[in-house]
């Protein structure tokens, strides 16, 4: 479904395309760029045509990739405007997590390395279309699921090329960031007998290494930089008990941290709350098929229990500003105007059907509810990698395989329910 804008009027068009939404670069209050941890692939086109030299040297092969990645794009839409039911690339069942422990790495050699093994595998067919450039054709003997398998792994190689090319100029800026990690904290959540583990078990403990990093990593959320955190765990270590005395002195800190990943703020003012319904003024979008849209998806997701929210579809022209309403521009980048801001940003070249697109308004919609995002990343100058993960898979404002949860409801009560 693609949507365009006739004398004020938001109509919608057919639209045949692949790939969904979830891009919002905006600045961060430290005035850094940033750019949503899951993009799809025409979000990435966008941002890369918008994109002026970076005057940095890279490998022909990294260009090729994103040169393959688009064609491969432009190949699935041949397809699908040929097909009564298309191809889609996107689905919950082929969303990839990267929950805090398993963190994804990036940069140009793990990119090269991962479209090496693809090239080496990807059926002839493929090959001759997307790497030689002939024609597109229909699949002949390839079978739709092989096709979707290798397009699918295509798809995020591609992405992870973009993403480097987009990120590179600023990795100083990425490595700043460092700071937001979490993982120092997260790890000692887990250790059982945590004072003894870190006294008497000390010295012989098979899990130093991973502790002193996660150690200076508690500290290095304070803002204090990772050298100045491990010379004072260095002296911590020299002094026999102390290091218990370490984590203790930074726990605050780094649990303010990972906190703030979760904590609502901004709550609305125009929010309904009673017994198990929820009602919260939108602005009529004059369309019923993106009205439908939006009831389906919003009110789907934000339910739990006996409780739900509900859409009180307003009159637009409604004299109240805050009301919540929905705009679709050409090429734009899906977001919030701020976390509880009250207009969400669609890009109109983007499919409704489209599984990613159905989950950016689910996700979207949370931040005008108040809730921030819950995902980290950032370049870590030691290993000279982008280090990625949402610290709860499970989590809509997180991940895209996450939903609704209890803390989601517990805080929503919380800020509307006494209003």
């Amino acid at each position: 479904m693609k949507i365009i804008l006739i004398a004020g009027v938001v109509m919608p068009v057919l639209f045949q395309g692949c790939g969904s939404t979830l891009l919002q670069e905006k600045k961060l209050s430290e005035g850094r760029p940033h750019l949503e941890l899951e993009l799809s692939s025409q979000d990435y086109q966008a941002l890369l045509s918008q994109r002026g030299s970076d005057d940095k040297e890279r490998p022909d092969l990294l260009d090729d990739i994103v040169r393959y990645g688009g064609r491969m794009l432009k190949w699935v839409d041949y397809l699908n405007a040929r097909r009564p039911t298309p191809l889609e690339l996107t689905s919950a069942e082929t969303q990839i997590g990267y929950p805090v422990d398993q963190p994804k790495f990036s940069n140009v050699r793990i990119v090269e390395a991962n479209w090496s093994e693809l090239a080496s595998k990807l059926p002839s067919l493929m090959t001759q279309v997307i790497v030689e450039g002939n024609d597109f054709v229909d699949l002949a003997g390839l079978s739709d699921e092989d096709f979707l398998e290798n397009a699918r792994s295509l798809n995020m190689i591609y992405q992870s090329a973009s993403r480097w090319i987009l990120q590179e100029p600023v990795l100083a800026s990425y490595a700043a960031r460092s700071g937001s990690d979490i993982r120092g904290y997260y790890f000692f959540k887990g250790i059982e007998n945590l004072e003894s583990f870190l006294k008497t078990d000390w010295s012989t403990n098979p899990s130093q290494s991973l502790a002193r990093d996660s150690l200076v990593n508690m500290c290095n959320n304070t803002r204090a930089s990772r050298s100045k955190c491990k010379s004072e765990l260095d002296q911590s270590e020299a002094e026999r008990g102390e290091v218990y005395t370490f984590y203790q002195k930074y726990l605050k800190g780094s649990k303010e941290v990972w906190d703030s990943y979760f904590e609502m703020s901004n709550p609305r003012s125009d929010v309904s709350w009673s017994d198990a319904l929820m009602t919260v003024p939108f602005a009529n979008p004059r369309n019923q098929v993106v009205q439908d849209w939006l009831q389906v998806n919003v009110e789907d997701e934000w339910r739990f229990g006996d409780w739900q929210l509900k859409l009180n579809f307003k009159d637009p022209s409604s004299p109240f500003s805050s009301i919540t309403r929905i705009k679709f521009e050409p090429g734009t980048t899906p977001h919030v105007n701020g976390i509880g801001g009250s207009t969400i940003t669609m890009d109109a070249n983007l499919p409704l059907q489209e599984y990613n697109s159905r989950w950016t308004i689910r996700h979207e919609y949370g931040h005008v509810l108040g809730f921030p995002d819950c995902y980290v990343e950032f370049y870590d100058t030691d290993a000279r990698h982008m280090v990625s993960y949402q610290l709860d898979i499970t989590n809509l404002m997180c991940s895209r395989r996450g939903h609704l949860k209890q803390e989601h409801f517990d805080r929503l009560k919380s800020a509307y329910a006494t209003r």
